[in-house]
C-alpha cells in the first residue's frame, strides 16, 4: 500500500500508517482487583463502571486536541499531526 502511494509521488514523510482497533475502559476498584483468599489479582474482578469518554482523564473532553508526544518528543496522534502545521 506505501508503495503505491509512493510511486504515485506521494511523499513518503506524510504517510501515516494506522491499525483500527476498538477498545473500552472500565473501573475496578482496589478491593475487587485483589483476591483476598490468594493475595493475587482476581481472574474477574466486579467492574466498577465504564471509564468517561474525552480525550484525557476529564469527562466530555472531546473537544481539545490531545498532542502528547512519544519518548522522541513527536505527537504520537493523528489529530495532532493534522491540527498542526505538519
Amino acid at each position: 500500500m506505501v508503495e503505491a502511494w509512493t510511486n504515485a509521488k506521494f511523499p513518503i514523510e506524510r504517510i501515516v500508517l494506522g491499525l483500527a482497533a476498538y477498545g473500552h475502559s472500565y473501573n475496578v476498584t482496589s478491593d475487587a482487583a485483589i483476591n483476598k483468599a490468594t493475595g493475587s489479582l482476581s481472574m474477574y474482578p466486579a467492574i466498577g463502571g465504564t471509564q468517561p469518554v474525552g480525550t484525557s482523564d476529564t469527562p466530555g473532553d472531546m473537544g481539545t486536541v490531545d498532542c502528547r508526544t512519544d519518548i522522541c518528543g513527536n505527537p504520537n496522534t493523528v489529530a495532532c499531526l493534522l491540527s498542526t502545521d505538519w
